[in-house]
């Protein structure tokens, strides 16, 4: 009986140092989000360690039909759902999450419930925040940015100070129409010039063409400049390619054709996915540096990488 009793017991103990089984549980949590869920169910010990690693990117959306990214397995909620996970959770609890995508919020729902998800998760370093965006105040709570999508909106009606915590850390920003057709592209240029360590922008409106390669280059410190567009948006009777050829004079300049705009930042945010854009347009930029691409092409397509070869 003693035999069977520790011969039980031995089965069920680790074979390896809590440390490296540890290790190995991340490592997989990390490669394989999808199969998490399982491996909570493991152990009490192994949900532990695996479990803050399935929220390290969050999707909320505003509307049920934009809950496509539950096909690669991320969390998804309704903005709703996930103010109830808030209060049923201790405050610290979405602390993990790192990646956070804020899908389009309608004018009926209140910045305030924005704000609150944002409260809840102040350590996010990537986020993408459509629509309705959020209030100044929440975002400033926002101290380890790095990449930021949001509305231009928020940083231009009124001009946030880009001197601000907030924008100590970010490297990424891409800016979403809706500013533009009130506030000049030169002035927008001028104040994200004042963003300490922005190394990459992308902009989605077309009045980036009254930009010149001479102005551009005057910022060193900018290594990417991307213009993105849809992929319909080239049948458009008033869009022309051609506009935009002066600005390739600037070689970091280019123009990005996107099938998916959110499957695009998962990439970036699982980092297990593929290359988002920000990786195509770093690579792109480096080939023609490197005279492997022909100086004067700009224009690449997310769904044909066939110019790496």
């Amino acid at each position: 009986m003693d035999h069977a009793i520790t011969s039980s017991s031995s089965l069920s103990d680790p074979k390896l140092p809590p440390e490296l089984e540890r290790i190995v549980f991340e490592f997989t949590a990390l490669l394989h989000p999808t199969a998490i869920p399982r491996l909570m169910l493991i152990a009490w010990r192994v949900k532990y360690w695996v479990e803050p690693l399935f929220y390290r990117v969050v999707v909320v959306s505003f509307f049920r039909a934009q809950l496509r990214p539950k096909v690669v397995g991320l969390p998804t909620w309704t903005a709703d759902v996930f103010l109830e996970q808030i209060e049923k959770r201790k405050p610290s609890f979405f602390h993990v999450v790192r990646h956070l995508f804020l899908g389009y919020a309608p004018t009926t729902v209140p910045i305030s419930t924005v704000d609150t998800i944002l409260g809840a998760c102040p350590r996010v370093t990537n986020l993408f925040a459509h629509g309705q965006s959020a209030s100044v105040t929440s975002l400033s709570g926002l101290k380890f940015l790095r990449h930021l999508t949001i509305t231009a909106d928020v940083l231009f009606q009124p001009v946030i100070p880009f001197s601000a915590p907030l924008f100590f850390n970010l490297t990424h920003l891409e800016l979403l129409d809706g500013a533009f057709l009130t506030i000049d592209i030169h002035t927008i240029w001028e104040h994200i010039s004042g963003i300490p360590h922005l190394t990459h922008i992308a902009f989605n409106s077309t009045s980036i063409t009254d930009l010149t390669p001479t102005l551009t280059r005057e910022n060193t410190q900018i290594k990417c400049i991307v213009y993105l567009f849809g992929i319909d948006e080239d049948d458009d009777d008033d869009f022309d390619m051609e506009h935009f050829r002066p600005l390739a004079e600037d070689t970091r300049f280019v123009c990005i054709q996107q099938s998916d705009w959110r499957l695009d930042w998962l990439r970036g945010a699982a980092a297990t996915m593929g290359d988002d854009y920000w990786t195509l347009a770093e690579v792109f930029i480096a080939a023609k540096v490197a005279g492997k691409i022909d100086r004067s092409r700009f224009f690449i397509v997310d769904t044909d990488q066939s110019w790496r070869r």
